[in-house]
C-alpha cells in the first residue's frame, strides 16, 4: 500500500476536504488561530492549531521574550515586528513555535459544542 493511501486510510475522520482554504488563493486573518496543514521538514505532514503572522504587522520587543527570537525591524519606523511566518499555537498559548515546513492548506477552527 502507497504511503499516499496510507494517510488517506489513517485520516478519513478528518474534516471534510473541500473545507481547506489553499494558502496560494488566500492567507487567514493576521494572528487569528486556525487550522493548518503542512509538511515538516522530515517530509511528514501535519495538522495543527496555528495563525499566520504578516510582515511587519505585530510589534514587538526583545524584552518580551525570555528566549533569543528572530525580530523583524523597520528603520524608518524604529520598531521591531514579529517575524512573519506560521506560530504553532499550544492549548496553553505560553510558548508558540515558527513551523518549520511549508504551510499548504488551513481551515477555520471549528465551532465550539453547545
Amino acid at each position: 500500500m502507497s504511503k499516499e493511501k496510507r494517510i488517506v486510510d489513517d485520516h478519513s475522520d478528518y474534516p471534510d476536504p473541500s473545507l481547506w482554504i489553499k494558502v496560494s488563493e488566500r492567507f487567514p486573518d493576521a494572528d487569528k488561530p486556525v487550522i493548518v496543514h503542512f509538511i515538516n521538514v522530515c517530509g511528514n505532514w501535519r495538522i495543527v492549531r496555528a495563525r499566520y503572522i504578516p510582515p511587519m504587522t505585530i510589534e514587538a520587543s526583545y524584552d518580551d521574550f525570555d528566549c533569543d527570537v528572530e525580530l523583524d525591524y523597520d528603520e524608518d519606523k524604529n520598531q521591531h515586528y514579529l517575524h512573519a511566518g506560521w506560530i504553532e499555537t499550544n492549548e496553553c498559548e505560553d510558548i508558540n513555535w515558527y513551523i518549520e515546513g511549508e504551510v499548504t492548506h488551513w481551515m477555520p477552527l471549528p465551532r465550539p459544542p453547545k
